[in-house]
């Protein structure tokens, strides 16, 4: 097994902010592309040895499968409603939908391995959504396993 971790200091924006439909196309909003630009940059500026090393280590690895979790801090004015309290407020917690962050964050990850693996390799997907008023970020743990084997997926026969 091979593992790869990182503490990017950007949470990415709700998947209802980062796509719209342009000459009948979805692109990225410049939200999102914002978002991308910064979390390439930060990568890129603070993780450029181990990217490379756990490219070098990924590439070509056709049977590989990969096991990710993402853990989202967020500041504590995001998690809760202010009104619960004085009882203007439903629930004790703001809605949000933690899976609407995932799209646009294993997409900037993907590239960020100047995609030498795709997420259609991840097999196991968990997200955390925690508090932190002094460091909102994001943290993520990449394993590359060498083979779907525990997900039931036959270790194949070796290609000629």
């Amino acid at each position: 097994m091979t593992d790869f971790s990182a503490s990017v200091p950007y949470l990415p924006p709700s998947s209802n902010k980062i796509r719209t439909v342009v000459r009948n196309r979805i692109i990225y909003t410049s939200h999102a592309n914002k978002y991308r630009k910064q979390f390439m940059q930060f990568m890129a500026s603070n993780y450029v040895v181990d990217l490379q090393k756990f490219a070098k280590e990924c590439k070509d690895d056709f049977v590989a499968t990969y096991v990710i979790e993402i853990t989202l801090y967020f500041p504590l004015a995001q998690l809760i409603n202010k009104g619960w309290e004085t009882g203007k407020a439903q629930s004790y917690y703001k809605t949000m939908d933690l899976g609407n962050r995932e799209k646009l964050l294993n997409d900037c990850i993907i590239k960020s391995f100047g995609g030498v693996f795709d997420d259609n390799v991840y097999f196991d997907i968990l997200l955390h959504k925690r508090c932190d008023d002094i460091n909102p970020r994001v943290d993520f743990n990449i394993t590359k396993l060498p083979s779907g084997e525990m997900f039931g997926i036959p270790v194949p026969k070796r290609r000629v």
